[in-house]
């Protein structure tokens, strides 16, 4: 009983001071949906064939979003293969918040994001230029987006929607509260994986001893890139919210961290399942994307980085 309260209570602490940083950092990240969303969209889809480019440099952006808009744009020919490749390889996921809120060194930060955002890069322009080779991969004509108007300094509550689906435009007071709930919300989301997972971790490392784990995971360091690529295809939040929890504990190492959040595009997966009918199509792109995940992960891991 003792063992189960320490471990309880190990998990309580560390997942409280973590709160009000994911918090702040929710608010930022909803406040680039809110304003920049629409923007970065509409500049995916108007890319064309350079399209991985602005996915992958897009992709840094905090904006879990944006591999639900690629998979729907990819669905319907808007963009190419390799940009839907290329923005969910570059997108953070909650990758981006668990590192700022654990205060990890910036310039440690930095290479992980462009490394993320150069490996989407050079692996959409490689798929779409295989498909082009192939004779396949063309685009549709794009539908018309309506250019957005943000000049002057007056508040324009047309200028503004929402993220969440309703489309609707919203006033500040409404820009606000909504802010305020989605950041609320994506936080107590967060909070509750982190603290399974710390939970269990913890648990774990009680049980068979932080020693032995750490020296099973250095022994099988590539083995542990293929499973951290696994559970990064989970098409939800919590697949980098484990993954990048594993290495800020010290019980993953950068090569398998950079493998399961290359590949983790969340509620992207859903989206492409749900939006494009080739079922065929989207396991073979779900397959890519492992590959890609688990070949980066293993250059790296020889690289010694």
């Amino acid at each position: 009983m003792e063992f189960v309260l320490d471990v309880l209570l190990d998990a309580v602490k560390d997942t409280l001071v973590l709160i009000p940083f994911l918090f702040v950092t929710y608010v930022v990240i909803s406040l680039l949906e809110l304003f920049a969303g629409d923007k970065a969209a509409s500049a995916i889809q108007r890319a064309g064939h350079a399209g991985p480019a602005i996915g992958a440099v897009l992709g840094v952006i905090p904006q879990c979003g944006f591999s639900a808009v690629g998979a729907m744009f990819y669905a319907d020919r808007f963009v190419t293969l390799g940009t839907l490749v290329a923005v969910i390889l570059s997108t953070s996921d909650e990758m981006l918040p668990l590192l700022v809120a654990e205060h990890v060194d910036p310039a440690v930060l930095g290479r992980i994001l462009l490394s993320k955002a150069a490996i989407g890069l050079v692996a959409g322009f490689a798929v779409d230029g295989v498909l082009h080779l192939l004779g396949r991969g063309e685009l549709a004509e794009p539908e018309s987006f309506e250019a957005e108007n943000s000049e002057g300094d007056d508040f324009d509550p047309s200028q503004y929607t929402c993220d969440c689906g309703c489309g609707e435009p919203l006033t500040r007071g409404q820009a606000v509260v909504w802010v305020l709930i989605n950041s609320a919300y994506r936080t107590a989301q967060v909070v509750a994986f982190i603290f399974v997972v710390t939970l269990v971790l913890g648990g774990l490392i009680e049980w068979v001893g932080e020693d032995a784990i750490s020296a099973f995971l250095s022994s099988n360091a590539v083995l542990a890139v293929f499973c951290s690529a696994l559970v990064g295809m989970v098409p939800n939040c919590a697949a980098s919210v484990i993954v990048t929890q594993l290495y800020l504990d010290g019980a993953l190492g950068l090569a398998p961290m950079m493998a399961g959040t290359l590949v983790a595009g969340g509620a992207g997966y859903l989206v492409l399942f749900s939006t494009n009918e080739d079922a065929r199509q989207n396991a073979a792109i779900l397959g890519l994307l492992y590959a890609i995940g688990v070949v980066s992960g293993l250059v790296i891991l020889g690289l010694g980085l």
